[in-house]
């Protein structure tokens, strides 16, 4: 292989010229020359050639964003034409926005440049951008997956979705559309609703016998995990009740807080006007009501 050309002072300063007033890219300016992209950069910008000062190097790029023309629009169908991953460094070299050229490329603006064509955009694939496009029909299976058990991240990984996407998509803020099944509602701090005897029993057995995650259990029973998980302890550890006895309370001693706790607060009534009893006077207001032993809880 023969050495790479060598640029000559005559093609160094025609370059900054034409580059400077915008009549050529540096990709077009390189190609005339024969040279790469890189090595026709630092020429024009004074990385090499710097002992050159007629005319100087090009201290900037053309500033961000620079117009689209109709020959830019159709040099950039050329090049992704041949290869569709040039698009960015192309948006970088015309000192234009990556959005305007990839609108122009494609013909969603300057439809009026029609040679060459406007190029048409490729299907977005798993392979091509890591995220499969989510349909009616994927939707659904995944909320009946959720509703099943599976976690939000292992059906983005089955799916081939991101896991904010199918998040939306299982509790409706996306694809509202799809009603069969409809969106899984969002359990917030405490649950959704409160849980009954026969809630109780459902989650005790769907954690012992199917061994579901409190994730999935409090999906079933539209609570969250942690709702689920001190539900399940309170169903099944009812000795932790029969720790708590009565011990038996002098009355004396007890009137004090029995006297706050009927709203009584040193003998003047705060609570209810038609109890006018005082903290000495509920020793007697117990006996009245036949009981002269009262019981405070204690642990054993």
């Amino acid at each position: 292989m023969g050495a790479p050309p060598k640029l000559t002072a005559g093609q160094v300063a025609d370059a900054r010229r034409r580059f400077r007033a915008r009549a050529a890219t540096c990709r077009e300016l390189a190609a005339e020359c024969g040279m790469s992209i890189s090595a026709m950069r630092h020429a024009i910008t004074g990385v090499t050639w710097a002992h050159m000062s007629d005319p100087a190097p090009v201290t900037c790029l053309p500033p961000l964003p620079q117009a689209l023309t109709a020959g830019l629009v159709a040099d950039a169908r050329r090049q992704v034409a041949r290869d569709p991953g040039t698009l960015a460094s192309l948006a970088r070299e015309y000192g234009v926005a990556y959005n305007a050229l990839e609108r122009a490329v494609y013909g969603i603006t300057w439809k009026r440049v029609t040679s060459p064509p406007p190029l048409l955009r490729p299907a977005p694939t798993q392979e091509a951008n890591g995220i499969a496009k989510l349909t009616p029909a994927v939707v659904a299976q995944l909320r009946r997956d959720y509703l099943g058990g599976d976690s939000i991240t292992v059906l983005a990984e089955r799916a081939g979705t991101g896991h904010s996407a199918t998040r939306d998509a299982i509790h409706g803020v996306t694809w509202r559309s799809v009603t069969d099944p409809p969106p899984v509602p969002v359990a917030g701090a405490g649950g959704l609703r409160a849980l009954n005897e026969d809630d109780e029993a459902q989650l005790v057995r769907l954690r012992d016998t199917q061994r579901l995650s409190w994730a999935a259990i409090g999906t079933r029973l539209g609570i969250d995990k942690s709702t689920a998980l001190r539900s399940y302890r309170r169903a099944t550890s009812p000795g932790l009740l029969s720790s708590v006895v009565e011990v038996p309370v002098d009355p004396v001693d007890a009137a004090p807080a029995l006297a706050h706790a009927a709203g009584v607060v040193g003998g003047e009534v705060v609570g209810d006007p038609d109890q006018p009893y005082g903290a000495a006077a509920v020793p007697s207001l117990l006996q009245e009501r036949g009981s002269s032993h009262p019981t405070k809880p204690g642990r054993v």
